[in-house]
């Protein structure tokens, strides 16, 4: 039974560390494009660490944030430095 444990725990430390790396490659990509938005992205983070609501808050932005991209297609000024503005 304890090597079952073992497997499962072990498992489950692999995936924190999978979601981590995850989470910083974002944090990186993201920081190098735009610092604003890695400040607020780190900001949610934080609120969803410490808050006790922090898991209905993370899904209710996650959720705002996938509306807020299916309008980025239309109106590509909502993300700025997505394009290019000036010519070389």
């Amino acid at each position: 039974m304890r090597s079952v444990q073992h497997k499962i725990g072990s498992t489950d430390l692999a995936l924190a560390r999978i979601k981590k790396l995850g989470l910083m490659v974002v944090l990186i990509t993201v920081g190098v494009m735009n610092l604003p938005w890695m400040v607020g992205l780190a900001a949610v983070i934080f609120i969803e660490k410490i808050w006790r609501y922090g898991k209905a808050f993370s899904i209710a932005f996650g959720v705002a944030l996938i509306i807020f991209a299916c309008f980025v297609p239309w109106n590509p000024s909502l993300i700025p430095g997505l394009y290019m503005t000036g010519g070389m």
